[in-house]
C-alpha cells in the first residue's frame, strides 16, 4: 500500500531483484494496470560539466528511461519516453535524456513494453543502451551546417591514425584512401579503388545508385569539370564495430559520431561546408545463408556484433632499414638552414589545418591553400624531400600526400616498381591476404629511390655513411626486461637511438636527431616481452647496431 500525499503527476517504478518477471499488477483507486517490472539497473556516474546523452536504440520494444542520483534507492532526475526532440531521425519507441546534471549521477533503470513481440522471439527484450556521451563540439558542427544542434552524438576521440574510409571497412589501425597511388587497392580510375577496397572487406556497390538500406553511404562534391570524392559513412546496424542510433562518421582527423543519414550534406550558404551530397551506397554479403532463419532471426543477427564477417588479413609492415635512415639524415644535414626552417613553418601550418578539419579525403586536401603553398614550396626546392621522408618514418599522412602528388609522378619506373611488388605480394605462406598501408607502400617507393646509385643526391649522401663496431662510445647492457644503454659523445652529435623487433617494429624511440652536447649518457630501455631486439643508434652519419634477447 502507498500513500500519495497530495494531487499532482507521479510515476510508479516497479523494480524486482529477480529476472524472471516481466510484469505485475498494480491497482490506482478503482483501475488495475498491468505494469512491465524493472530488472535493468546499470551504475554509472555522469557529470556536471557538460551535457550528457543517455539514450536506447536499435530496439523493437518501447523503453523508457530513469536517470538516478544519490545512492540506494537514490532520486530520479531525469525522465523519457519516446523522445521527441527536434531531430532529422525519427527515434520512435526509443528514449533520450540530454541533461547537464546539477549533481553527479549514480545509475540509469531501463524498462521495456512488449506488447507486440512474444517472449519466444528473438527480438524480445532487445535494446542497445548508452550512458554518458557528449556533444560534437562546437568546432566540429561549424563544418556540418545541416547536422542539427543536438543531432550530433560523440562515439569515440579524436585520430589521426585512422579515418572515414577505414573505420567504413571496420579498420581503426591505419589511414586509408583508395585512390592514391600508393594505395593497395588504387586504380586511375578513383570509384574502381573504391570499389577495390570495399571488396575486400565484404562490401559491394549497389548498381551504381543510392540504396535504402545500405551498409556503407560514398559521399562526392561535385562540379562542372570533375567528381571529387569526399568521405565515406556507415550503417550503424551493419558494421559490427560502428553502432549508436543512425549512422556514424570519423570526420578525418576529428572525433567518430553518430548522425542522421543525410545531415553532413553540403549547406551552399557556407564555404568548406559538409562533404557534398551522397553519391553510392555498397551493401554486405552474409557468410552464413539466411534461408532458414525466420524475419525475426533476421533482424536479431542484425543487431548484434559479427566480427566473423571481415576476412582475415596481415598486414606487412615495410620501414626504412638503420642505414637507410642514416642516408635520409646525412642527406637532410645538407639542407639549407633557411630552406629548412620555411619548409618547417609551411609543414607545420598546413599539417595543423588538415588535423583539425574533417578531411578525410587526400584529393580534397589538394584544393587547401595551406597544402598548396607547402607542395609549391617542396618542388621548387627537392632538397627538402629528405625532411619529408623523415616525416613519412613517423607515420604522417602528409608526407604520404606530399610524396604522391610530387615524386611519384616524377618517377614512374620507381612507381611501377612498388605497384609490382603489391600485386606480386598479395598472399601469406598460409594463404592469408597480405596488405600493406599507405605509408609501408610509400616507404617501399621511397627505398627505391635511395637504392637507385643514379640519383645524385643519394649516392653522395650513401658515400658519407659507415657502418661501426666500435663499442667506446655505445655499450648495452640487458638486465631481465631492462636494456642500459650508455653514450660517449666527444664532441655536439645528431643522435637517433631506438629499440626495435627483429622485423623491424617500434618497441621504445629515446632520441629521433636530437642535438646532444658532448658527455656521457645513460638510458633504460624496457622490453616488453621474451624475444629478440635490435638496438640501434646513429651518431652524425655512423650507425652503431646491437641485437639483444631475453630468455
Amino acid at each position: 500500500m502507498l500513500n500519495i500525499p497530495s494531487a499532482g503527476n507521479y510515476v510508479f517504478l516497479v523494480v524486482t531483484s529477480g529476472v524472471n518477471t516481466d510484469s505485475c499488477t498494480v491497482i490506482l483507486g478503482m483501475d488495475t494496470y498491468n505494469t512491465p517490472v524493472c530488472n535493468n539497473y546499470y551504475s554509472y556516474s555522469q557529470g556536471t560539466d557538460q551535457p550528457y546523452n543517455t539514450f536506447t536504440c536499435n530496439s523493437f520494444m518501447d523503453t523508457q528511461l530513469y536517470v538516478v542520483a544519490g545512492s540506494d534507492p537514490g532520486t530520479i532526475v531525469a525522465y523519457n519516453d519516446d523522445y521527441s526532440g527536434t531531430s532529422d531521425y525519427s527515434w520512435g519507441g526509443s528514449s533520450r535524456v540530454h541533461k547537464t546534471y546539477t549533481n553527479a549521477t549514480s545509475g540509469v533503470i531501463v524498462t521495456m513494453n512488449t506488447p507486440s513481440i512474444p517472449p519466444t522471439s528473438p527480438l524480445y527484450g532487445l535494446s542497445s543502451l548508452y550512458l554518458g556521451c557528449k556533444d560534437v563540439p562546437s568546432y566540429t558542427q561549424q563544418f556540418f551546417h545541416n547536422l542539427k544542434q543536438y543531432d550530433g552524438i560523440i562515439s569515440a576521440p579524436m585520430s589521426t591514425v585512422y579515418n572515414c574510409i577505414s573505420w567504413a571497412g571496420g579498420e581503426w589501425d591505419h589511414w586509408e584512401w583508395p585512390p592514391h597511388p600508393s594505395s593497395d587497392y588504387y586504380n586511375a580510375i578513383p570509384l574502381v579503388a573504391f570499389d577495390n577496397y570495399f571488396a575486400s572487406r565484404n562490401r559491394y556497390r549497389y548498381g551504381g545508385t543510392i540504396m535504402q538500406d545500405p551498409v556503407i553511404d560514398l559521399w562526392a562534391e561535385y562540379d562542372v569539370q570533375d567528381t571529387t570524392f569526399t568521405h565515406a559513412s556507415v550503417s550503424t546496424l551493419s558494421n559490427p564495430y560502428a553502432l549508436g542510433f543512425a549512422w556514424e562518421s570519423k570526420a578525418g582527423s576529428l572525433e567518430r559520431f553518430f548522425h542522421p543519414r543525410n545531415s553532413l550534406h553540403t549547406n551552399p550558404s557556407y564555404v568548406n561546408d559538409g562533404y557534398g551530397e551522397i553519391c553510392l551506397s555498397y551493401f554486405k554479403i552474409g557468410i552464413s545463408s539466411p534461408s532458414e532463419m525466420s524475419e525475426d532471426e533476421m533482424l536479431a543477427q542484425s543487431l548484434l556484433p559479427d566480427t566473423t564477417e571481415f576476412i582475415p588479413s596481415v598486414f606487412e609492415n615495410i620501414q626504412f632499414t638503420a642505414y637507410e635512415l642514416a642516408t635520409i639524415s646525412k642527406m637532410a644535414d645538407a639542407i639549407a638552414i633557411s630552406d629548412e626552417s620555411e619548409f618547417i613553418n609551411l609543414y607545420d601550418i598546413a599539417n595543423d589545418i588538415f588535423i583539425h578539419s574533417p578531411i578525410s579525403s587526400l584529393d580534397k586536401l589538394s584544393s587547401e591553400k595551406s597544402y598548396q603553398a607547402l607542395q609549391s614550396f617542396c618542388k621548387s626546392h627537392p632538397s627538402v624531400m629528405p625532411l619529408i621522408y623523415l616525416r613519412l618514418d613517423k607515420g604522417d599522412i602528409m608526407a604520404t600526400k606530399l610524396i604522391g602528388d610530387i615524386l611519384i609522378p616524377a618517377y614512374p619506373s620507381h612507381f611501377e616498381q612498388m605497384r609490382n611488388y603489391i600485386k606480386n605480394h598479395r598472399i601469406t605462406k598460409d594463404g592469408l591476404p597480405l596488405r600493406r598501408t599507405l605509408q609501408s607502400n610509400t616507404t617501399l617507393f621511397v627505398k627505391s629511390l635511395l637504392a637507385d646509385s643514379d640519383l645524385p643526391a643519394q649516392k653522395n649522401a650513401k658515400e658519407g655513411v659507415t657502418f661501426s663496431t666500435d663499442s667506446d662510445c655505445f655499450n648495452v647492457d640487458v638486465r631481465g626486461f631492462d636494456v642500459d644503454i650508455k653514450l660517449a659523445l666527444e664532441s655536439t652529435s645528431k643522435v637517433h637511438l631506438n629499440v626495435t623487433t627483429l622485423n623491424g617494429r617500434l618497441v621504445e624511440e629515446i632520441f629521433a636527431g636530437s642535438q646532444l652536447e658532448n658527455g656521457q649518457y645513460q638510458m633504460t630501455a624496457r622490453l616488453p616481452g621474451k624475444g629478440s631486439y635490435i638496438v640501434t643508434c646513429i651518431i652524425n652519419s655512423r650507425i652503431y647496431s646491437r641485437k639483444v634477447s631475453v630468455r
